[in-house]
C-alpha cells in the first residue's frame, strides 16, 4: 500500500491528467500546412497523413543525455512522435501520458521493434536537461523512448516536413501540437493521430502491425 502522501499524490496526478484531456480538445495547436483548420478525421483518433515528404531526415538533434542524435538512425522500425515542452501547462501532460500508456502496451517492442520520439518545440528553453528533468518527473524513462531538442532551425526543419510550424504569441508562450505521428520504417508517415482522442491501445496496435509489415 502507497504511503497516505503518496496516494495523495498519485490521485492528485490522476485528475490533473484528466483535466489536461479535457483541455487539449480545445487547445490551440500550431498551424497544419499554414492554416489553423485540422484534417478531415479518418476514425478512431487518426486522421489522413498531411505529408509525403521522409519525415526522419539527416538532422542531428541532442537527446535528453546530451548526445547527438540524427532521426534518421530511426529508419528500419515504425516511430511514434510527438512534440512537447516541459513548461507546457497542461496539453503536453496528457499527451506524455498517452505515450507512457502506449509505451506500455508495447512492452519489450520498444526499442527494438518500434521507437518513440518527442521533440521540443521550445528549443530556446528546453535544453537535454530540462528534457530529462521532465521525462523522469512523467516516467517517461522507457528504453526506445527519446526526447529531442536541436537548434531552433532544425526543429523548425522537422515540423515542416510533417507540414506544421512553431508558432510563439506575443507574451512568448508556445502554442501547442496536439497531435501525435505514426512514422513507417521508410521514414514516410503512415498515421497522425489526435491527442486527445486516440486510444493507447489503437496507437500500439498501429505500431505493431506497421512493424510486422517491415
Amino acid at each position: 500500500m502507497l504511503p497516505e502522501s503518496s496516494a495523495v499524490r498519485q490521485h492528485l496526478r490522476l485528475l490533473m491528467i484528466a483535466a489536461c484531456i479535457v483541455a487539449a480538445a480545445g487547445c490551440k495547436s500550431a498551424a497544419v500546412g499554414g492554416s489553423d483548420q485540422a484534417a478531415p478525421e479518418a476514425g478512431a483518433g487518426g486522421y489522413d497523413v498531411a505529408s509525403k515528404d521522409d519525415c526522419l531526415p539527416k538532422t542531428t538533434l541532442v537527446d535528453q543525455d546530451g548526445n547527438t542524435f540524427s532521426l534518421d538512425s530511426l529508419k528500419g522500425k515504425p516511430v511514434l512522435m510527438d512534440f512537447i515542452y516541459t513548461s507546457c501547462p497542461g496539453p503536453c501532460l496528457m499527451l506524455t501520458a498517452k505515450l507512457a500508456n502506449v509505451a506500455l502496451r508495447l512492452g519489450p517492442d520498444l526499442g527494438g521493434k518500434v521507437a518513440m520520439v518527442s521533440i521540443t518545440i521550445d528549443p530556446e528553453h528546453d535544453n537535454p536537461q530540462a528534457l530529462l528533468k521532465y521525462s523522469r518527473e512523467q516516467g517517461a524513462q522507457e528504453t526506445g523512448w527519446t526526447f529531442l531538442t536541436g537548434s531552433p532551425s532544425e526543429i523548425d526543419h522537422v515540423m515542416n516536413l510533417l507540414k506544421l510550424r512553431r508558432e510563439i504569441e506575443p507574451d512568448g508562450s508556445v502554442a501547442h501540437v496536439a497531435d501525435m505521428f505514426l512514422i513507417g520504417p521508410d521514414g514516410h508517415e503512415l498515421k497522425e493521430y489526435s491527442g486527445s482522442i486516440a486510444k493507447p491501445q489503437d496507437i500500439a496496435a498501429d505500431m505493431k502491425k506497421a512493424a510486422a509489415a517491415g
